[in-house]
């Protein structure tokens, strides 16, 4: 049980989660300049995203990155929980080959 939480579920609900956080960000970036006005409350870092491109940038590269690095180190292994077929012998040949 814990062999199979290490190899399968720990990397992927760190890959999940990090896909996630790189939407989040993304979101923010393509959102936040069109959302300003229909928001009920300024906060300073609402002001960041609509105001600044350098924080855009920074935010879209980190998501970017968030998501290469998710499918390098995160990647869950597929192969952990599919089972092994049984060893089958070769059916005898009794063909004399050539």
């Amino acid at each position: 049980m814990w062999q199979e939480l290490r190899d399968y579920w720990l990397p992927l609900m760190l890959f999940a989660g990090a896909l996630v956080i790189a939407v989040l960000l993304l979101a923010a970036v393509i959102a936040m300049p069109y959302m300003i006005e229909h928001l009920p409350f300024t906060h300073p870092l609402v002001e960041l995203f609509v105001h600044d491109a350098t924080v855009r940038r920074s935010s879209s590269a980190g998501a970017i990155g968030l998501i290469v690095t998710a499918f390098v180190f995160f990647r869950p292994n597929a192969s952990v929980l599919a089972r092994k077929p049984a060893h089958k012998k070769p059916p005898h040949d009794t063909m004399a080959g050539a």
